[in-house]
């Protein structure tokens, strides 16, 4: 029998971590966060995340930033690196959220579109002139920045992204290719969660429904084990299950943890009768 306080890892946003946190606090579950920082939204995201928590893939400082590195977190060149295995040994299970098909990148490197946001958009004319047609359109204007930011003093590690920033939306094809390579990377079982695919009047959001048929495709194909919280959403009603657009209401979080915890105990138990099998 499984432990009836499994160990989760939980990689993705708030919508997954806040959840499992509250079963934790119930002393239903055990969070190991070991190296995880921020939060990230898409697959290129997760699969960067892995390969920066191992010291396998470099980090330049000046970046930090626009990933969410905290400051207390160290990065580990690579002969200090060590296996995803042995970070995760005590994990019973990971919990993976893809709530987003826009990546954000500069040079090789994934930014967190959230955080770029606000480092980079200093007011409403950034926001409408160069941020909105950069990650709507995948259209970058350096010029309708700076014509937008003529008085601000920028650093030179903002001018340097936004002149270089690339926005682009992933296809479904690139989605369930990652899902894949995320799931075979991590040392475990690993549930992959999608953003709710509901707005305030029920409807469901175009780039959603991309991820929802992407974890479809990779639950068909692979095998991958996939949870969609938009039933549970609208079951309970988007009035009182949501905050807003992104968020869920902080008495629906529990909700939310608990759903999560019985797909991961049903994941755990069938992942130890095969080991004992």
């Amino acid at each position: 029998m499984p432990d009836p306080s499994p160990v989760i890892t939980a990689i993705g946003s708030c919508r997954v971590y806040d959840p499992i946190r509250a079963m934790e606090l119930e002393g239903r579950a055990q969070l190991n966060q070991q190296r995880v920082f921020g939060y990230v939204h898409n697959t290129r995201e997760v699969l960067q995340q892995l390969r920066l928590m191992t010291g396998e893939m470099p980090l330049a400082g000046r970046l930090r930033p626009f990933l969410n590195v905290p400051s207390h977190w160290k990065w580990l060149p690579q002969d200090e690196a060590f296996e995803l295995g042995d970070l995760f040994a005590a994990t019973d299970c990971f919990v993976v959220e893809i709530s987003s098909i826009r990546a954000i990148r500069f040079k090789a490197m994934y930014l967190q579109l959230n955080r770029t946001r606000e480092l980079l958009v200093t007011n409403e004319a950034i926001e409408k002139r160069w941020w909105q047609p950069l990650v709507r359109l995948g259209r970058n204007e350096p010029l309708a920045y700076l014509l937008a930011n003529t008085l601000a003093q920028m650093e030179p590690v903002h001018r340097e992204v936004m002149q270089e920033l690339v926005c682009a939306e992933q296809s479904t094809a690139e989605i369930v290719k990652d899902i894949r390579a995320i799931r075979d990377a991590l040392p475990g079982p690993v549930l992959f969660v999608s953003h709710f695919n509901t707005d305030a009047e029920s409807e469901p959001i175009e780039q959603r429904q991309t991820i929802v048929d992407a974890m479809g495709q990779a639950r068909r194909r692979y095998g991958i084990n996939v949870f969609d919280p938009t039933d549970l959403v609208l079951d309970t009603g988007p009035a009182v299950a949501l905050l807003d657009g992104a968020h869920y209401q902080p008495q629906f979080v529990p909700e939310v943890g608990l759903a999560l915890l019985a797909q991961v105990s049903a994941i755990v138990t069938a992942a130890e009768l095969r080991s004992a099998g």
